[in-house]
């Protein structure tokens, strides 16, 4: 099932090999080109300067999700904040499986245990049952340089996630 979905997403496409082989300039408008439609539709990401969008592009990660798999689990350490690029995810109430949010495309979770330092994941989260998901990430580390770097993304990044937080 894994290879037929990353056949179907990628056609065996190494992105990473070629990317590689880039100036830097080159990959940085290669990456920006990949990533620029659903960067733009992550509410901290609308409004930030170029120069942190090319930041983030360089260091985010992809992974491919079968359906049913369970990505986070609530309690467990926070180290990334996912991005959902294809598919739909499920959102379970806290200790049982019901459904309580659907995560469609375009959606983010996981940045709530990322907003604190040593941060636990406050929900259970898997894939859809019926739907093949691909997320892009973002890790722990590579966030806490670019909130260094850049204070005014920290702002928005921790406003927005306050604001989502209480919301839930």
């Amino acid at each position: 099932n894994m290879v037929e979905f990353q056949w179907e997403r990628t056609k065996f496409f190494d992105t990473e090999a070629v990317l590689e082989i880039l100036p830097t300039p080159l990959r940085l408008n290669v990456l920006m080109d990949i990533n620029k439609t659903f960067l733009f539709t992550v509410p901290f990401f609308q409004d930030c300067d170029e120069a942190i969008i090319k930041e983030i592009v360089q260091v985010l990660g992809h992974e491919l999700v079968l359906p049913g798999t369970l990505i986070i689990h609530e309690g467990q350490p926070a180290e990334k904040i996912y991005f959902n690029r294809f598919g739909r995810f499920e959102m379970l109430a806290p200790h049982s499986y019901v459904v309580v949010h659907e995560i469609n495309v375009g959606d983010y979770f996981g940045e709530i245990g990322l907003l604190v330092t040593h941060g636990r994941y406050s929900a259970t989260v898997q894939a859809c049952k019926k739907t093949r998901c691909e997320v892009a990430t973002l890790d722990r580390k590579d966030l806490e340089k670019i909130m260094s770097v850049f204070p005014v993304f920290c702002q928005s990044f921790k406003a927005i996630g306050l604001k989502r937080l209480r919301r839930t």
